[in-house]
């Protein structure tokens, strides 16, 4: 996985949907489920944050005007 900085929002979402897809599955191994629920909980704490400094943003700008 590319380190969070690195990615768009759009691109850690489609990965949490990968991941998704493959839990559902219901063949992912016991470790391997384990690492995918590890890399799923550091997405979406990417994604949770990356919407934040977008909506903090998005409010100056209109403040701005």
């Amino acid at each position: 996985m590319k380190k969070e900085k690195n990615l768009t929002y759009d691109e850690a979402y489609a990965k949490l949907e990968a991941i998704l897809h493959k839990i559902e599955s219901n063949e992912l191994g016991v470790e391997e489920l384990l690492e995918n629920i590890k890399e799923a909980t550091t997405l979406i704490d990417y994604c949770k944050n990356r919407l934040k400094t977008i909506d903090q943003e998005v409010a100056k700008l209109i403040e701005g005007k």
